[in-house]
């Protein structure tokens, strides 16, 4: 029994003192504000930052160290650690500054002479990526405009660890541009547009068509002809007077000459807006006629149709 006994409590002793002893951990992911990964920033409890230094990332990059790596500088700085997996992996990961360009208006509006132009800038990227300390500014060298074809294009200098910035190409162009009322919801066909309906949006010139509705005035208190989608511009054929006549109600027809006015009772054949001809159906004659729409549900009528 003396032998199993004390094998057991060397291994007991063995094993506490393995325990108690500080083994550096692997730090899996991990983020850095400056350009130099240190020991520390790869296994916690490491002691000494200045076993291990190698070259970051970019601001805003990262770098993956794989299993073997990991072996080989937890080795080399003495660490008491092995990997549990060839797959295990520890990202670092550098801060950035993000610098984009200001897609809000300012308060006081566009410069004078843009008020009435936009920019439309190439599907670059125009976010850049600069460390947490970084002063220098991004500077625009280069600046090209062309008068034929409206467009233009500049030189981002970025600033970066080494002396030389990084760059990067800006292309764009420079087009006129109105304030197009448009309606803000959905317009079912024979409504009566009211001023909350509407909403203005600014767009290219090039893409408004001759048809287009510009004036306010022209929509507010008229009745829709057709489905108006929501953003859309309102073209002159969207809009009609409102219909005060409407098609199949019975209604009073009026005959007046300069001494006697003869009033009848008729059925709309038509819808009509004022002062638009419909063609009205006499109740007793049975007879269509045509006239004029002077009010709700009156005519005045011009001749008889056979």
């Amino acid at each position: 029994m003396k032998p199993i006994l004390s094998t057991v409590i060397a291994v007991i002793i063995i094993g506490s003192g393995a325990a108690g002893a500080e083994a550096a951990l692997l730090r899996s992911t991990v983020a850095i504000d400056g350009d130099v990964i240190r020991l520390g920033d790869i296994f916690s409890g490491s002691g000494n930052d200045a076993a291990y230094r190698r070259q970051g990332p970019a601001p805003g990059e990262k770098i993956v160290i794989r299993s073997g790596q990991l072996a080989a500088i937890a080795e080399n700085a003495g660490l008491k650690w092995s990997s549990e997996s060839r797959f295990t992996r520890s990202t670092i990961t550098r801060r950035a500054r993000v610098v984009e360009r200001d897609r809000k208006p300012g308060r006081r509006g566009p410069p004078q002479g843009l008020a009435r132009k936009r920019i439309e800038l190439g599907g670059a990227d125009l976010t850049a990526k600069v460390a947490l300390d970084e002063e220098r500014p991004v500077r625009i060298a280069n600046p090209r405009y062309s008068l034929v074809g409206k467009r233009f294009s500049a030189i981002l200098e970025i600033p970066g660890a080494m002396e030389e910035p990084n760059v990067a190409e800006v292309t764009g162009s420079l087009y006129q541009v109105a304030r197009v009322p448009v309606v803000a919801g959905r317009v079912q066909r024979g409504d009566i547009v009211r001023d909350h309906d509407l909403e203005y949006v600014s767009l290219p010139q090039s893409k408004i068509g001759r048809t287009v509705l510009l004036d306010r005035e022209r929509i507010v208190g008229r009745q829709s002809s057709g489905f108006c989608l929501p953003g859309k511009p309102v073209r002159a054929s969207d809009m009609r007077p409102p219909v005060i006549v409407e098609k199949g109600t019975l209604m009073t027809s009026l005959v007046q000459t300069s001494r006697v006015q003869i009033t009848a009772r008729g059925k709309a054949l038509d819808d009509g807006a004022q002062g638009e001809t419909v063609r009205v159906l006499n109740i007793r004659s049975r007879q269509t006629v045509e006239g004029t729409v002077a009010g709700r549900n009156r005519v005045t009528l011009s001749r008889a149709r056979n």
